[in-house]
């Protein structure tokens, strides 16, 4: 059952770039073509700025990642900065999806969940229409702006995560935080995304636009 009908996505992992297109056809009878090299294939980067808190592995890997697609593709630096409002979009209208699910299970009492949780749904079961509407409002806006960036370029790139490991048994509260600010702005965007593996556990999101799930299945598995 969807959590948050508004950004739960289906994810398949699988071992070899190259696999993506046989399992497209085989999950959703998607016909996926080779990739055709181009001359003007551009990919948008996030600007250094966006990716200040990576590990050391990360931003080594990333910068791995740009040499490597910079051979087939001009890399374009973009104006990265609005994705910073997603993590503010995404978490209230997450926690009212999520409370107008629950709420009706557990009759409004959602003591039955671990304290952080119980915390989100009362949050997210008190904000009011009004306040839901205002802030799908700023969903599309955000939407428009990230489909602007994928119009003018091919595909973009950004580290999946700032950091490369998550130790057993540790607090991850913040670094939960520091992961979402990174997958969220493409949820939000509702793109397909396919992670290109790196070295020590790092990993680049590469992102088309809407609907061009089968364009980007492509020029991956020809990585």
């Amino acid at each position: 059952m969807h959590l948050a009908p508004s950004f739960d996505t289906l994810g398949w992992l699988f071992r070899d770039l190259r696999d993506g297109p046989l399992l497209a056809k085989g999950l959703f009878d998607l016909d996926v073509q080779a990739h055709t090299a181009r001359t003007d294939l551009t990919i948008g980067c996030v600007a250094d700025e966006f990716i200040r808190d990576c590990d050391a592995n990360v931003a080594e890997q990333f910068a791995l990642w740009r040499a490597r697609l910079g051979h087939v593709a001009k890399i374009v630096s973009v104006d990265s900065a609005f994705w910073e409002e997603a993590m503010d979009i995404y978490a209230p209208i997450q926690a009212y999806e999520a409370a107008a699910f629950h709420g009706p299970q557990t009759g409004g009492d959602f003591s039955v969940f671990d304290k952080g949780i119980a915390e989100r749904l009362a949050w997210g079961a008190s904000l009011t229409e009004v306040e839901i509407a205002l802030l799908r409002k700023r969903h599309e806006e955000f939407r428009e702006r990230m489909d602007g960036l994928l119009r003018a370029h091919d595909f973009l790139i950004v580290p999946c995560a700032p950091v490369s490991r998550l130790m057993a048994g540790a607090d991850h509260t913040a670094a939960r935080k520091k992961i979402l600010r990174y997958a969220t702005p493409f949820s939000l965007a509702g793109v397909p995304v396919v992670t290109l593996p790196a070295g020590g556990g790092a990993g680049v999101q590469l992102a088309a636009g809407r609907g061009a799930d089968a364009r980007l299945l492509a020029f991956a598995a020809g990585l």
